[in-house]
């Protein structure tokens, strides 16, 4: 190898060796101090009472029906009692976020390397997720997205421990922050399901596929992640006579929904999922433009991809609308002395937000789930054409958000195919672990974006809160795939 390149070759190499964690810790101190210096991701004053908040500071523990049947989880809340323990109000909240993230992140380090995981490749890995701003500009508010990455950490670290090292404490903090992570937020279920998968595709790409082994690691991950699922899941389904992790699915159903009412579909509907959506449709009509629309009312020379864009718009004020109306007609409260105000939820979206928090439970959940159904029965057509379009929208918002990284990304494989091309005297052994650590996250991470985006999808609409969570192990794993590892060379040292 000519001057300089062997000696670069041979620093990089003897990093590797002996100062991976110094590098980390490197990193994560300037974050800290970043983070510290721009005051703006660490103000919790400048935020106080936005997004969700009031759902999570005013959840109801007073007895086991109020718990299961939330339309929270209650995760969050639990962790926030903790902090209430220590600090009287959230203005250290960013800060203790912050720290949870960074441990979350020297956590998932350490597992990565101890599993075998080459030590520059996943200093790469956990250095653009500690950096990746959709993961950190959220420290500033009290809401789930923070503790959701933390955790999702905790739970794919536990999980490469498990896999190296079977035992009752790897096995049980592997249930534990799988448990968590979903109990933080509910559409991270999926993780609990994959998780099996993960681990018989990580050891059969590691050590080979032997199918009593294979079939031994499965129902190990089977009882540690689904099984507690289900358990949760029949629990709930005895205490409040739901099956699943919240009550939320019929509320974001329902967004979906009102978007399809008109007069003439009305008339088919039950008794009083009929009176649901006569007032909804009332104070539909009442909202401005895109949200006081339907697919009835629409230009028909505007093309497929505004229509799509329009009901994504439209999306929050019909959520708003549908659960307000579903609170007046089975608890007979209002937010506002005038209900003309009911109908603008974002002139009002503050105090509507601690108004849900208090009255959207599981009795609500399911009426709005029977008015959703209903009307997406009569529908179908619309509903399916929502679900290829605002893929292919959800799709477009995040490849958008990210088109100066996959420029960067672009210019790496550019160069990674240059390197496999020309590159010689290449330690064959070492480059071959790379590429199999290097598609082992890449595995992850498309799976955690695919499956995490269906449920997007059909019960929500993919704007940038939600997507940059399930899109959180993207850049960092094709950084990996594409990274040329130039020092993985036959080296003298």
């Amino acid at each position: 190898i000519p001057f300089p390149g062997r000696k670069i070759c041979v620093a990089v190499n003897d990093l590797e060796r002996r100062h991976g964690w110094a590098l980390v810790i490197t990193q994560v101190l300037i974050f800290v101090l970043f983070q510290l210096i721009n005051k703006n991701f660490l103000s919790y004053a400048l935020h106080a009472g936005s997004h969700d908040e009031a759902s999570y500071v005013n959840f109801n523990f007073s007895s086991w029906v109020s718990i299961l049947g939330n339309h929270r989880t209650a995760g969050l809340p639990i962790i926030i009692k903790c902090y209430q323990l220590v600090f009287k109000d959230f203005y250290f909240w960013p800060h203790f976020q912050m720290i949870s993230y960074v441990l979350s992140i020297l956590f998932l380090y350490g597992c990565l390397t101890r599993f075998g995981f080459n030590k520059i490749l996943s200093f790469v890995f956990v250095s653009l997720l500690l950096w990746d701003r959709p993961n950190y500009y959220q420290f500033h508010y009290v809401g789930s997205e923070t503790m959701t990455a933390a955790f999702l950490n905790f739970s794919v670290g536990s999980m490469f421990l498990a896999i190296r090292n079977w035992n009752w404490k790897t096995a049980a903090l592997t249930a534990i922050t799988v448990f968590a992570l979903y109990q933080i937020r509910a559409n991270f279920a999926f993780v609990a399901v994959l998780m099996p998968l993960w681990a018989v595709a990580i050891s059969s790409i590691k050590e080979g596929f032997e199918y009593l082994r294979i079939r031994k690691i499965f129902i190990r991950f089977f009882l540690l992640s689904i099984l507690p699922l289900l358990l949760f899941c029949l629990l709930r389904l005895a205490v409040v006579g739901q099956f699943g992790v919240v009550s939320m699915a019929g509320g974001c159903l329902s967004g979906h929904a009102v978007h399809y009412l008109n007069e003439s579909n009305i008339q088919y509907l039950s008794g009083d999922v009929r009176k649901l959506a006569d007032e909804i449709l009332f104070r539909k009509r009442q909202l401005e433009p895109p949200n006081n629309l339907s697919p009835f009312d629409w230009d028909a020379a505007i093309s497929f991809s505004q229509k799509i864009k329009m009901q994504a718009e439209a999306f929050g004020a019909d959520l708003i609308t549908a659960w307000t109306v579903a609170i007046k007609q089975l608890k007979g409260v209002e937010p506002f002395d005038d209900p003309r105000h009911n109908i603008d939820p974002k002139k009002y979206g503050l105090p509507l937000s601690w108004f849900h928090a208090r009255y959207y439970d599981h009795e609500v959940d399911r009426l709005l789930m029977r008015f959703s159904m209903e009307v997406l029965r009569l529908e179908p057509e619309r509903f399916r054409r929502w679900l290829v379009g605002g893929s292919f929208y959800g799709m477009s918002l995040i490849i958008a958000f990210r088109s100066l990284r996959l420029t960067y990304l672009g210019f790496l494989g550019i160069g990674k195919l240059f390197y496999l091309l020309f590159a010689k005297g290449l330690d064959s052994v070492r480059l071959k672990f790379w590429h199999q650590d290097a598609w082992i996250l890449t595995m992850l991470a498309m799976s955690v974006l695919i499956v995490g985006f269906i449920p997007l999808v059909v019960l929500n609409y993919p704007f940038s809160r939600l997507t940059d969570l399930i899109t959180i192990y993207l850049m960092p794993a094709l950084t990996c795939l594409a990274l040329p590892p130039f020092w993985l060379k036959k080296v003298e040292t």
